[in-house]
């Protein structure tokens, strides 16, 4: 059950810390991503330096056949500072460097093929969507690239965690699309595309078998709308519904007319048709609140 008011104290954060873990490992299930182990110390396993990580987990990739390894980080962050965040971005980052020969080393990492992707999954208060995008954005990236699997860390704050659990508790996924890329065609499939997710672009079947479309950001721009409308046409699929997590009412009327304008054109082609209109959750970050409600599978949890 959430709470309205949090407790306080050492106790509680700790408290707090393992309900968040318990919580992120039930939304990297729900997306189709095993999770191998919990509060390990990988480096111990191995006889080497200590270096433990919260959650390490694997996906499938449908398009490339491989298995795939990734690293989960759940923090609390109370305030969410844009220098903390870097420098917990460059520590997963290197940590990530140090585990690649290390996991396929493991009893449950054997068929693994590469460890290149972290998550650092925030609950913040309060929390500045733009704010964490630019302090992401001044950042270099080093010693990611020059390897065959470079390394990829996403920091997923309230605005990832909130909008997904509005979205999937009113459209329930059963399939999540991979989209085309170079030589590979998009494919259906029970596992999320971690990119995707850290994106906010993501794009599932629910339940009722309708394509929906997940948009984490606000959609300021004039260009917003054709590239919905583009997107849709280069994955080659009709989406159904289109959820917007960050875009507000009042903004959403002042565009109707644009959007008319971008279905009509959709509607002359084969694939890549438009729903008429969007929907403007304006979801608030203040509170964890459909997050906790989603993946909290506690005794008193609804």
């Amino acid at each position: 059950m959430s709470q309205i008011i949090n407790p306080v104290g050492p106790e509680a954060n700790n408290q707090r810390a393992n309900e968040f873990e318990d919580q992120v490992v039930s939304w990297m299930t729900e997306l189709g991503w095993e999770v191998l182990c919990r509060n390990i110390d990988l480096f111990a396993q191995n006889g080497h330096q200590s270096k433990g990580v919260d959650v390490l987990g694997a996906f499938d990739d449908p398009q490339l056949g491989n298995r795939y390894g990734l690293v989960g980080e759940a923090k609390i962050r109370h305030p969410l500072r844009a220098d903390k965040t870097q420098k917990e971005v460059a520590a997963l980052s290197h940590k990530l460097g140090a585990l690649v020969p290390v996991i396929p080393k493991l009893s449950i990492g054997e068929d693994i093929h590469a460890t290149r992707t972290g998550l650092l999954v925030y609950d913040a208060q309060p929390f500045n969507p733009a704010k964490l995008s630019e302090a992401l954005s001044t950042m270099q990236p080093v010693g990611t690239t020059r390897s065959e699997w470079p390394r990829e860390v996403w920091a997923l704050g309230p605005n990832t965690l909130i909008g997904m659990a509005d979205a999937f508790s009113r459209f329930e996924p059963t399939k999540f699309y991979w989209p085309p890329f170079e030589r590979q065609g998009g494919k259906w499939s029970s596992v999320a595309p971690p990119q995707q997710v850290g994106a906010g672009v993501l794009a599932w079947k629910s339940r009722r078998g309708k394509v929906c479309l997940w948009l984490r950001d606000p959609l300021p721009h004039d260009e917003d709308f054709p590239a919905i409308s583009a997107l849709a046409w280069e994955w080659q699929i009709d989406i159904d519904r289109i959820i917007c997590s960050s875009v507000s009412r009042d903004h959403w009327r002042t565009q109707t007319k644009r959007w008319e304008a971008e279905t009509k054109k959709a509607k002359n082609r084969g694939i890549g048709r438009l729903p008429d209109s969007i929907e403007p959750r304006d979801l608030s970050w203040d509170s964890m609140t459909p997050w906790v409600d989603r993946w909290s599978h506690d005794e008193e949890a609804v």
